[in-house]
């Protein structure tokens, strides 16, 4: 979660004029008033809950006098996605530690640590890829299943860092500009301390350097029952990779 800054702008100037904000919720209909601040600018940083409405207002005052001007703007609360690369430092950075996690740790560990919203990657990878192998790819069911698949990584990311708003998106299209055939080899998706650097035919394109090596992560039991039809709720099987 970020800071968000709201700044006045074409004010009057001196020292005698007054700037004063009020931030409130609105939960149906009714506003709660959850700071005021004095000054030119006004930082908050917004919860976790998306679509969350809220109203700031702004009001002017000269020293000594009544209120000049007032506004009042209403606001939403929304996660926004960026692009891998278009992410900060800091923000990549927790991003890929708390995948690390969710690559590493068992659903059962996790959810002790975490809450019921962690759920591994090994747990995501043996339900998307249960009956028939990719069942969520054939039919309608593609159009939402996936978007449901990102949001339940989503909660398992804010699950183990709860500073964390939402995953990112990969470009590849970028790549493909900036490096052409090349992209293997130079696209910084493939760094050691990001996804690690790309496979080799040979070894069946598995990570061997960085934080999601093959060898140290869970992976998912093959599911060839119809346990995980997407009516379906079994919890599938673990196993560790030695």
């Amino acid at each position: 979660m970020k800071v968000s800054t709201f700044t006045v702008k074409n004010g009057r100037s001196g020292g005698d004029v007054v700037y004063t904000w009020t931030l409130s919720s609105i939960v149906d209909g009714e506003e709660t008033v959850l700071k005021e601040v004095t000054g030119a600018q006004m930082e908050h940083t917004f919860g976790p809950e998306t679509n969350r409405w809220y109203a700031v207002a702004l009001s002017e005052r000269k020293a000594g006098s009544h209120t000049r001007s007032y506004a009042t703007k209403k606001v939403v609360s929304k996660y926004v996605r960026r692009e891998l690369r278009a992410l900060n430092e800091e923000d990549r950075t927790k991003i890929f530690e708390a995948m690390e996690v969710i690559y590493k740790l068992d659903d059962d560990e996790g959810q002790r640590r975490f809450g019921s919203k962690y759920k591994s990657a090994a747990y995501l990878a043996a339900v998307h890829s249960s009956v028939n192998h990719f069942c969520y790819h054939w039919g309608d069911m593609f159009i939402t299943s996936h978007p449901a698949f990102q949001l339940w990584f989503e909660d398992s990311l804010r699950a183990v860092d709860p500073s964390i708003s939402t995953s990112f998106y990969w470009d590849f299209m970028l790549d493909d500009a900036l490096y052409a055939e090349r992209w293997y080899n130079e696209s910084e998706l493939y760094r050691d301390d990001w996804f690690g650097p790309f496979g080799r035919a040979e070894d069946n394109w598995r990570v061997e350097r960085g934080r999601f090596k093959v060898k140290h992560l869970l992976l998912p039991t093959p599911l060839t029952s119809p346990s995980h039809h997407p009516t379906t709720t079994t919890t599938p099987r673990l196993r560790s990779r030695p």
